[in-house]
């Protein structure tokens, strides 16, 4: 369990906070976003974070708090239940999204302060929500709109760089980072 809520922790914080700065990164490196100056890409970073943020802890709380009344009203099935963490990560995600905000942010903070919140709920929707259908629909639409057509600029050293990354370089840093944890090299080798 201790395993699969770290792993859940690491991906919020990947999603949420590392892919705004690989995508920053990435525009930056392929000279699209050359015309803005430093203070409109700071400007842009705030907007990332803070409206991100700021939808997150809206959706969550709200979100925890009405759940919570619902179902002590008794007005709430299982179903419903477990589906609604899955329409309030998605409505934190849109409304970031509609103002600018970043959606992973503010759908990982939701989670975050809908745990807080709503914490006697979290045993009823923590199996379905697991699955993680959204990121897994985020990161295939990704794959689609934006690495599909790059698959024919393939050649064996992108293939190479990516594999070691993968297989090497993060599970040296997971190992670097796991140093005074005390855990066993199996389970740093399985974070890696």
């Amino acid at each position: 369990m201790r395993i699969r809520q770290t792993l859940n922790v690491e991906s919020g914080l990947n999603d949420g906070l590392a892919l705004p700065v690989v995508l920053l990164a990435a525009v930056v490196a392929t000279g699209e976003g050359a015309n803005g100056s430093a203070g409109e890409w700071v400007w842009f970073t705030v907007r990332q974070i803070g409206l991100g943020a700021a939808a997150g802890v809206l959706a969550g709380t709200a979100g925890g708090w009405m759940l919570k009344r619902l179902d002590a009203m008794g007005s709430m099935t299982s179903t419903y239940r477990r589906l609604s963490v899955l329409a309030l990560a998605v409505l934190a995600y849109a409304l970031a999204e509609s103002t600018t905000g970043n959606g992973f942010i503010a759908a990982f903070v939701a989670g975050l302060c809908f745990g807080t919140v709503a914490r006697e709920q979290c045993p009823h929707v923590h199996e379905f929500s697991e699955g993680e259908l959204l990121a897994m629909l985020t990161f295939a639409m990704f794959g689609a709109v934006i690495a599909g057509p790059r698959l024919a600029d393939l050649d064996w050293r992108v293939v190479a760089y990516a594999v070691l990354s993968l297989a090497v370089v993060r599970v040296l840093a997971v190992a670097v980072a796991m140093i005074a944890s005390k855990v066993q090299v199996e389970t740093v080798i399985f974070l890696g």
